[in-house]
């Protein structure tokens, strides 16, 4: 159900005070989807004992953010440099705002590089994927609004490869992010929100449970921004008759109108085993799930139902023999559950203070239909009915 609701979503911003200035923030843009990239404001400038190397900071590449996003990354250009040569080979930067202007800058993913760093001297020293502390300040309004990032640290993590210099190494570098729309600029800033729900069971639609978000003050009467991921202590499970499928990380993120009773939020499976020691895949495609308040409580419930924007298209759990045949796409089994509306429910509960708020959600979902193709024996009857059971922390930006 969809209704049309005017109420004010913001709470006195006095309810912000005493929230922590390393809480959790992100990027908002005045428009989606939004191309975002990062222009060099200062130089790439790196200090080992009485060695100094000085790089071009020729910015980054860019990304596409959907919607709110809590970081942007981006690969770095080709730069030059004096007294030296700094090759990122293949690593990125991921810019992670905070509330206060503090964050992050981090090198990744883990794995990447190392870093290569080579003073004219001969000295070369490795860099690995690690964290960086930043500052985050917006500057500008509307269309020309801009977000500046600076870091300078003297605790660069390295190893030495070849050089004879040691303690510490000291990094300093800028960035100005901007985005643009359709090639059109837009405002880019950085903002932080709670997630809640509130209202209460009620004749009148307006009084009914529903999703709402609080917004720090510059960007109050936004949509809602949601994320969210599985609980270690209540993992995920979705059971077909014959198999279960698991998976080391569920992450869900979406977007509402602020406030409503609805709540779409698109899903990311990875690390994924099928029960009998298989490796298996879950993949969205065009579809997502939808969070429906139902009109109860508190305490709150929800039901869930599953659409997918591509007509034909599902939701599809793969069940493979062995890594090769994951490569090449020749499932064991293969489940497709297509847009529906799930029996069972959602269990909703506020959870946390301030920014800090956040949906403690427990899943009992049962009568969930697909169809499943493969060795009956192996992969069980076609049609059939799942459940899917776990927990999740849904928090907003």
């Amino acid at each position: 159900m969809k209704r049309a609701i005017i109420v004010a979503a913001v709470m006195a911003m006095t309810a912000l005070a005493g929230v922590s200035s390393a809480a959790a923030a992100g990027f908002v843009a005045d428009g989606y989807p939004a191309t975002v990239k990062a222009a060099g404001t200062s130089n790439y400038h790196f200090t080992l004992g009485i060695q100094e190397l000085n790089c071009s900071n020729a910015g980054t590449g860019s990304t596409d953010l959907a919607g709110p996003a809590k970081s942007a990354t981006l690969q770095p250009n080709d730069m030059s440099c004096t007294n030296g040569s700094l090759e990122f080979k293949g690593c990125k930067l991921t810019f992670r705002p905070a509330i206060g202007g503090a964050g992050a800058v981090e090198i990744g993913p883990a794995g990447c590089g190392p870093i290569s760093l080579k003073y004219k001297t001969a000295c070369e020293v490795a860099i690995s994927p690690q964290s960086i502390p930043a500052n985050y300040a917006v500057s500008g309004e509307g269309a020309s609004a801009t977000v500046s990032v600076d870091i300078e640290t003297e605790s660069l993590e390295y190893t030495q490869v070849k050089c004879t210099s040691g303690g510490p190494l000291v990094l300093s570098a800028g960035w100005k992010l901007s985005a643009t729309k359709n090639a059109k600029s837009i405002g880019l800033q950085t903002a932080a929100s709670a997630l809640f729900m509130a209202g209460e069971e009620s004749a009148e639609a307006a009084k009914q449970p529903r999703f709402e978000a609080e917004w720090t003050s510059n960007w109050i009467g936004n949509p809602g921004a949601a994320f969210g991921s599985q609980k270690a202590s209540s993992p995920h499970v979705l059971k077909f008759s014959l198999r279960e499928f698991r998976c080391g990380a569920v992450d869900f993120s979406g977007q509402f109108a602020n406030p409503d009773d609805e709540l779409p939020l698109a899903a990311t499976y990875t690390g994924c085993t099928a029960s009998g020691g298989y490796i298996a895949d879950v993949k969205m495609n065009s579809c997502q799930y939808v969070l429906d308040a139902l009109n109860v409580g508190p305490p709150y419930s929800a039901g869930l139902g599953v659409t997918c924007s591509k007509e034909g298209d599902a939701i599809e759990a793969a069940m493979f023999e062995n890594a090769t045949k994951q490569s090449e796409g020749k499932s064991l089994c293969l489940y497709k559950v297509g847009p529906q509306t799930v029996g069972g429910s959602v269990g909703l509960a506020n959870t946390g203070t301030g920014l800090a708020r956040g949906i403690d959600a427990s899943l009992n979902l049962s009568g969930i239909a697909y169809t499943a193709t493969g060795n009956q024996l192996v992969c069980g009857k076609s049609p059939g009915s799942a459940t899917y059971t776990g927990g999740s922390t849904l928090v907003g930006l």
